[in-house]
């Protein structure tokens, strides 16, 4: 980003791949990724720094981004407009389609489903749009292992939201 921030919400992912989290990682979509260390001591530890640790951009950041492991995308824009999973998996490097995450494709008993806010999403997973406060599950498997998933982020989200569909403005 390098305009005036007129969006800033913030999603959490969860991928699973036959029954195992798999760490989003710190640093998507940060152009030059410097280690911020650990977060202010707090007497409750909430968002990104419930990890513990911090990644920061010493050049800019790209709208969908993370700061640490935690499974927080940060939707920090300065251009209106809205962002879908597709766009965050490109950024990310990994490879998001109807049938495969990563090198996880659906065939011989496994299956790719992709849950919001704990229900089921049909359509196709790139073209969810993200918004404020969403939990978004990729999950790959068999059936057993495929049959749920977490409906919301119990982590504390790192603020409120504002830029967003009904959401005040980020300008003051």
């Amino acid at each position: 980003m390098i305009g005036t921030l007129i969006r800033h919400d913030h999603v959490h992912l969860d991928v699973v791949v036959d029954g195992r989290k798999v760490t989003v990682p710190a640093g998507v979509g940060i152009a030059d990724p410097i280690d911020g260390g650990p977060c202010p001591t707090q007497p409750s530890p909430e968002g990104d720094c419930r990890t513990g640790h911090v990644v920061v951009p010493g050049v800019a950041f790209s709208p969908l981004h993370t700061h640490s492991t935690s499974g927080l995308i940060h939707i920090e824009s300065d251009r209106p407009g809205s962002f879908t999973l597709g766009q965050f998996f490109t950024e990310w490097g990994v490879r998001l389609s109807r049938s495969c995450v990563g090198g996880y494709c659906a065939g011989h008993g496994d299956e790719l489903r992709v849950y919001v806010d704990g229900r089921l999403d049909l359509g196709d997973p790139r073209r969810i749009v993200l918004g404020n406060h969403q939990e978004i599950a990729v999950v790959y498997g068999d059936r057993a292992e495929v049959g749920s998933a977490p409906t919301t982020y119990r982590g504390g989200w790192p603020g409120l939201g504002c830029g967003g569909s009904g959401e005040p403005s980020c300008l003051p």
